[in-house]
């Protein structure tokens, strides 16, 4: 019997031993098992946790492209960005005034040949948004002004700044609201109110609301351009866009010792439509726009002969300007025209101005060099009791194609004759070797309109060659270094003559020579 029993253990202990060692490696897979899902869970947790990590910060500080120390809190929808430029100039005039020397607006018998000054000006800016729980955002800018200028002044035939002035007064005070992505188009409507800078169109007549000089310091680098009580409704449905607005100029006849422009209020509209570049985001081929403005109200009086009549003034400016052939995006062409008409009784005014401006840039030379040619009209005054010298309003300088874009001459317009009564012949040319160098020539060929203007006898004006070069090695820093010499004709040493009646007619008609240096630094 034991026999048969020890045959029985002996056959079903495999058995038993297999049964166990599956068992075993049963309970080792399921280990394993526990262990893996353990472990991924583990991993798991870790991935989570680098995942915060590498979460967007809630609040953080960053320069932005567009120069701002940017504070963007994502948790509250704010954004806080500060900006400051410190911008200084250095500029000397030879045989100011064309001989007869740039005289003290206090003192006639102070009189400065050669005048050598210099200018600064600090200029911080704070901007900041928040967002609205419907997506569209509110808005604001302020900024401020600082600005002095030292030396010998200006060489204005009456300089501005022979006294040394200094004027701390702020820029801009701006709140507003844009729709943001409350709609499918981001910033459709835009809504600003306060005292802010604003530009119409190309600025050919609306850019500049305060005048640069006298007590307001540093003329030449002309830091102030804003306009005060604006309202400005701006709808942009690309590729057109439309500003309806309300202006009024910065004017202060104190600062200015009674020579700032009248004050005028404007309400207005500006329209335009561009072809855009599919290729380059908000780059445009071509634009056409068209500018309306109305002056309701304006002081009668002015020092400028141009700048009287603006009480009721009406002002139609189109223009177009871009590379409209697309087989050859190198040839461009700018023109624009602007007519001035008020019936009122005793303002009576019809005037009016044009540029034509063909252009081509090389752009397979070194340095893309871009040549045009500008023809500009400014109609002058004639006898009667219809004024028809236009009026040059508020154009801004801008850098278009260049330096000073719309000044007919950077000693001529800067100093002595302003863009009335004058038919310009106007070539540039432009060379960009890189983003940090902008080098130019300008040439100026102007003759004056009409004789009763200046009660002259001849319209030869000047011939203007002028010269820029530009270095901006980073983000921070901008150096542009320019000159210039005016050779005056017969009908500027006429009005000259005329008007200076200490000076001795034979030290009149020398050529005026201009050398300025600007430094531009970024905070």
């Amino acid at each position: 019997m034991k026999y048969y029993m020890r045959i029985i253990i002996a056959l079903i202990s495999p058995c038993i031993l297999a049964k166990q060692t599956t068992q075993l490696q049963n309970q080792k897979g399921d280990v394993e098992i526990f262990e893996k899902e353990d472990i991924e869970e583990r991993n798991i947790k870790k991935e989570v946790k680098v995942t915060k990590t590498e979460e967007k910060i809630p609040s953080s500080w960053n320069l932005n492209k567009e120069g701002y120390h940017e504070f963007l809190d994502e948790i509250n929808q704010t954004k806080l960005e500060l900006n400051g430029t410190i911008s200084t100039g250095l500029i000397k005039v030879q045989n100011s005034n064309f001989g007869a020397g740039s005289v003290d607006a206090k003192n006639a018998h102070i009189v400065n040949q050669n005048p050598l000054w210099s200018e600064y000006v600090f200029t911080p800016r704070i901007r900041f948004a928040v967002g609205l729980d419907n997506k569209s955002i509110a808005y604001g800018r302020l900024s401020s002004v600082g600005a002095t200028t030292r030396g010998q002044g200006d060489a204005s035939a009456i300089s501005t700044t022979v006294r040394r002035p200094t004027l701390v007064a702020y820029e801009e005070v701006v709140a507003g609201w844009k729709s943001g992505e409350l709609t499918s188009t981001p910033d459709l409507v835009d809504i600003s109110f306060g005292q802010q800078c604003f530009t119409a169109g190309d600025g050919f007549v609306l850019g500049l609301g305060t005048v640069n000089a006298y007590k307001r310091a540093a003329f030449f680098l002309g830091p102030r351009s804003a306009f005060k009580d604006t309202a400005v409704l701006a709808i942009n449905p690309l590729p057109a866009k439309a500003q309806i607005f309300h202006l009024r100029t910065n004017t202060n006849q104190q600062l200015l010792f009674n020579t700032d422009q009248p004050k005028t209020s404007i309400y207005g509209a500006y329209i335009e439509y561009a072809s855009m570049d599919p290729k380059k985001k908000e780059s445009k081929y071509w634009n056409a726009g068209l500018i309306l403005m109305k002056f309701y109200k304006a002081d009668k009086e002015a020092s400028d002969p141009s700048q009287k009549n603006r009480d009721g003034l009406l002002v139609i400016n189109p223009m177009i300007g871009g590379n409209f052939f697309p087989n050859n995006r190198d040839i461009r062409f700018h023109a624009g025209c602007v007519y001035q008409k008020n019936n009122k009784i005793g303002q009576k005014t019809k005037a009016y101005a044009y540029y034509l401006e063909p252009g081509y840039t090389f752009s397979n030379l070194w340095g893309s060099p871009l040549l045009f040619y500008r023809y500009s009209h400014f109609s002058g005054d004639s006898a009667g009791s219809v004024k028809k010298s236009y009026d040059p309003l508020m154009f801004a300088c801008g850098t278009r194609d260049g330096y000073g874009t719309w000044e007919t001459g950077q000693i001529q317009s800067s100093f002595y004759f302003s863009n009335t009564n004058q038919n310009v012949h106007n070539v540039q040319l432009k060379l960009t070797p890189s983003d940090k160098y902008v080098f130019g020539v300008q040439y100026f060929h102007i003759n004056f309109d009409k004789l009763y203007q200046y009660n002259i006898k001849s319209k030869a004006g000047s011939r203007e060659l002028d010269a820029y070069f530009t270095w901006t090695p980073n983000d921070y820093v901008s150096l542009t270094a320019i000159g210039g010499i005016l050779k005056p004709k017969s009908g500027i040493k006429q009005y000259t003559i005329a008007n200076s009646n200490s000076v001795s007619p034979s030290k009149i008609g020398k050529t005026v020579y201009m050398l300025g240096l600007m430094l531009t630094y970024t905070l």
